[in-house]
């Protein structure tokens, strides 16, 4: 049976909700929105702000990475770790999807590209083979990268500094490809780790203001209300914020930091996101991340559905198959024994 308790965190149980959350909002967007596509353009920013669950997981993969790099007792222990928890489902996906569509169709270049993790090198097959698998790779060059920030980095000032230099970066690498016309070039940037910098250094930040600062119940009420009001004046008054500097990318990483900071087991925010559902569904959230989008197109799509049926029968056979990968597969982390915590 699977346990809905996480105790990874001091005090943030909630982030396990928000994964679940996170999750959701993927298999929404692509099983087509619910009813919201026939809402008119309000519906479709609502439908399309699906998408934005990945924004959320960078963020708390910042933070998750961050932590089980303070806990570790070396570098090599630490991207262990990591690599267990992220390779073996990724690569039973890999295999599952690379089967079904036909290994001469993958192509050798693309299946080394995948499991050397440096696919987002090459936009034609960042994302060929299970269909949402280009976070992946960039996962893993900040798992790589996210620890020497931490060892060189102690200042929340200058972490705040990387995070306002990781934005600009992506703003200035987008406009020039946009003004450019280099052929698919906002494409190879969309799966490159360029965007998602200021997500991750977000989570790292996140994390030391956690280490400085205990949240409370009020903070966290205050905080998550807030957030919700602003992302709900987002999608429904999107002339309120500046589209060239306040995208989704921004507005929603910026949103789940201020959750992440302020959050607190207790209160609002804890009433949704450790309820039962939402630890269970985010404790599975890696497994239905990678499953749904080849459930829905290999089962669910040809039966056309209309987009409500499609998503909760989509939803219902990944949670399914999700849990049965995370006993079988993911849940070996678990007997991994605790490490002694070092300074971050």
């Amino acid at each position: 049976m699977l346990s809905t308790k996480n105790n990874r965190y001091d005090g943030t149980n909630f982030v396990t909700g928000m994964r679940a959350l996170a999750a959701l909002g993927v298999v929404f967007i692509h099983t087509g929105g619910l009813w919201f596509r026939d809402w008119g353009e309000a519906g479709n920013r609502i439908a399309d702000l699906g998408a934005s669950g990945v924004y959320v997981f960078f963020v708390i993969s910042g933070f998750a990475v961050s932590e089980s790099f303070s806990r570790a007792p070396a570098y090599g222990s630490y991207l262990k770790k990591r690599l267990n928890r992220i390779v073996p489902l990724y690569f039973f996906w890999l295999a599952i999807c690379a089967l079904v569509i036909g290994l001469p169709n993958v192509g050798l270049y693309s299946a080394l590209m995948h499991l050397s993790f440096l696919s987002f090198l090459d936009y034609r097959v960042a994302n060929s083979i299970i269909g949402v698998e280009w976070t992946i790779p960039i996962e893993v060059f900040f798992y790589l990268l996210i620890p020497l920030v931490l060892m060189k980095v102690r200042s929340l000032f200058w972490l705040f500094v990387l995070a306002g230099t990781a934005f600009l970066a992506h703003r200035f690498v987008y406009n020039w490809l946009a003004y450019s016309g280099i052929e698919n070039g906002l494409l190879a940037l969309h799966w490159s780790p360029i965007p998602y910098a200021f997500s991750f250094m977000l989570g790292v930040v996140a994390f030391r203001i956690r280490t400085r600062w205990r949240s409370t119940r009020i903070s966290s009420d205050v905080v998550f209300i807030s957030s919700a009001a602003t992302m709900l004046a987002f999608v429904l008054a999107p002339s309120l914020f500046h589209p060239e500097w306040l995208g989704t990318l921004t507005v929603v990483s910026i949103l789940t930091f201020a959750v992440i900071c302020a959050g607190a087991d207790t209160g609002v925010a804890a009433s949704i996101l450790r309820s039962p559902i939402a630890q269970f569904v985010g404790q599975i959230s890696y497994g239905l991340y990678l499953s749904h989008y080849p459930i829905f197109r290999w089962v669910v799509e040809p039966l056309a559905l209309g987009p409500v049926a499609a998503f909760f029968l989509t939803l219902a056979l990944a949670i399914c198959v999700s849990t049965a990968t995370w006993l079988s597969i993911e849940k070996i982390r678990l007997r991994e024994r605790p490490t002694q915590r070092v300074p971050a």
